[in-house]
């Protein structure tokens, strides 16, 4: 795959989502895309529970693809699944590069893998975008192996600043407001149309995405939880991550 060829994907999606040039979150945005080591936090985590070499991932909603190069480059066999048909385009540009890795349009509620298929699941920024949470909980359980690992990681409710528009407590908002607000800063181009569609599910989580509830679901589908940041100040930190183990089957 030519660096060149995925950036210019990468930019034509960037402008069709409502970011061009001018955007004051232009940036910020086409580099969250390209910065692979933004999601070192996560894997390296992980690799204290469990050796990500040789192990099959599942990276569900993997977005245009980091999380899948930056797993291979760790020696995973990563199978990523995303929604959007641009980003499956993109994911499927940088699985190419490497063997064993691949990415399909498929629906986080609805794996389409078999019981038991991979040693870990993860599943990165995309439960507050779910309508189902204890649905999308349910099908990482199927498809992981005994003894496999369940990572999560979410905007935190608790926090200040929503990270999708950089804006203060628009989260905690009642859904008429929020949907008022983003249309009278729509003259501003502060928010895509996608950003608003995406409204209605965050806003019926009702706070799942805090580092209780997130504890509450692995709890009520019998995980164990291994670790999860923040431990203290559930407030002071803009994103939860936390890993889950599904127990071993009795012999």
């Amino acid at each position: 795959m030519s660096t060149n060829t995925f950036e210019q994907e990468l930019i034509r999606y960037i402008n069709d989502y409502g970011f061009n040039k001018e955007h004051f979150q232009y940036s910020r945005y086409l580099e969250g895309h390209l910065d692979i080591g933004r999601f070192d936090k996560y894997f390296d985590m992980i690799e204290k529970f469990k050796p990500l070499k040789n192990s099959s991932v599942l990276e569900i909603g993997c977005g245009s693809g980091g999380t899948i190069e930056n797993l291979a480059k760790r020696g995973a066999k990563v199978s990523g699944i995303e929604i959007k048909d641009d980003l499956v385009r993109l994911s499927k540009m940088r699985a190419s590069q490497f063997e064993g890795c691949s990415c399909i349009k498929a629906d986080a509620d609805t794996l389409p893998f078999p019981d038991k298929a991979f040693d870990v699941c993860s599943s990165m920024d995309l439960i507050e975008h779910l309508e189902d949470p204890e649905k999308h909980f349910k099908e990482m359980i199927r498809v992981l192996k005994p003894g496999g690992i369940i990572s999560i990681s979410t905007p935190n409710w608790y926090f200040h600043l929503e990270r999708h528009t950089r804006f203060r407590f628009i989260h905690r908002f009642p859904l008429k407001w929020a949907k008022a607000y983003t249309r009278f800063i729509q003259g501003h181009k502060l928010f895509s149309e996608e950003y608003r569609q995406r409204l209605d599910s965050m806003h019926t989580l009702n706070g799942y995405y805090s580092v209780r509830s997130l504890k509450r679901l692995g709890n009520k589908f019998g995980l164990k939880i291994l670790w999860y940041r923040p431990n203290l100040l559930n407030y002071n930190d803009a994103v939860i991550h936390m890993l889950f183990q599904k127990k071993e089957e009795k012999k």
